[in-house]
């Protein structure tokens, strides 16, 4: 029966976490301020994890510097690689990278928690029974 609380728990956990960063990427992306901004240096800061210092200027001649964690291979990322920025305009330094095909929007925790509570409900189920 723990099993089974841990399982919802989890799920929930899993589902809010994913709605939330779902929600706050799509009204990121209703302000729809995008600029080009260039990575200036990429530190490591452990086994496949990196930190990526970025600058960009705003619509209002702001030049920005911003940092942002990056997993995966380095090999993907290179100083002086000009990437994509969307940025609050009331908030510049609330901003999200366009990544491409590889951008993080919290549907994998989305499919995570469902994954996760039919799995609970099936234990559930089978505990009640």
């Amino acid at each position: 029966m723990l099993t089974v609380v841990l399982l919802f728990i989890a799920s929930g956990m899993l589902l809010i976490i994913g709605l939330w960063s779902s929600f706050k990427r799509s009204m990121l992306l209703k302000s729809n301020v995008r600029v080009k901004g260039v990575i200036v240096e990429i530190v490591s800061k452990g086994e496949e994890l990196y930190e990526a210092e970025i600058i960009f200027e705003t619509n209002k001649r702001e030049v920005i510097f911003v940092t942002k964690y990056l997993t995966g291979n380095r090999r993907h990322y290179k100083v002086g690689q000009s990437v994509e920025i969307i940025y609050n305009p009331f908030n510049t330094k609330k901003f999200i990278w366009d990544e491409g095909p590889y951008k993080p929007n919290g549907y994998g925790a989305v499919y995570a928690g469902a994954v996760c509570l039919m799995i609970a409900i099936i234990a559930l189920m089978t505990v009640l029974r």
